[in-house]
């Protein structure tokens, strides 16, 4: 019980519950968290997924969408859900492939979460230029290490995604995105460490990301 505490009460400072529909995200996450998934169910519904994400969940190499494949469930769920609540950032294509009458409910995110966190990632991701990886690792450890883990292999208890085998222009267009405040459900402590950093340490901790 108490960890079911916790665990709305992060949820509440994630999503923050002054965002029109935040509070239906919080309902609909802690319905899917605690769902036993359906792996042959999400199967089918990541058929709706393929013609962005690919049968693999390896996304596209210029950054447009993103390596899913294997990712946390939980952090999967967080995300569907944030998308259908409106309490993330904008992304009308997404939303419309999301919608529940599309995919269905809870139970829906939960299957197709799981299908995904089942696959292998890829282990082909773009590269960035590899002229500045010495400044991208320290940069890393001053100022990502300390969430997303030594091997950028996250924290799912705490929703901190995996970045290892990311695509190297979608890490840098998040950073970007953090870092001017259009990511909205990006903790605090993300966006003061990410705003400061110029363009060319933007492209070399992505870089330096895109190689683990």
């Amino acid at each position: 019980m108490l960890r079911r505490i916790s665990f709305l009460i992060l949820l509440m400072c994630l999503l923050g519950l002054s965002r029109p529909g935040a509070a239906s995200g919080v309902d609909e996450i802690l319905r899917a968290y605690d769902m036993k998934p359906n792996i042959r169910n999400g199967e089918k519904v990541y058929a709706k997924c393929v013609s962005c994400h690919h049968d693999k969940g390896w996304g596209k190499e210029d950054g447009s969408v993103p390596v899913i494949g294997g990712q946390y469930a939980k952090v999967l769920i967080r995300q569907m859900a944030d998308i259908r609540s409106l309490s993330k950032e904008d992304n009308p294509e997404m939303y419309a492939q999301a919608d529940p009458d599309k995919i269905g409910g809870a139970q829906a995110i939960a299957d197709v979460s799981a299908y995904i966190a089942s696959m292998a990632g890829d282990a082909n991701t773009s590269k960035g230029r590899g002229d500045q990886l010495e400044l991208g690792k320290n940069l890393y450890e001053a100022k990502c290490r300390q969430c997303h883990g030594d091997q950028a292999q996250g924290d799912v208890l705490d929703f901190v995604p995996k970045l290892k085998g990311q695509h190297y222009a979608y890490l840098l267009r998040r950073i970007q995105w953090i870092g001017s405040g259009n990511k909205k459900n990006s903790k605090p402590i993300m966006v003061i460490r990410t705003k400061s950093l110029s363009a060319k340490e933007m492209e070399a901790v992505a870089d330096y990301i895109s190689r683990m």
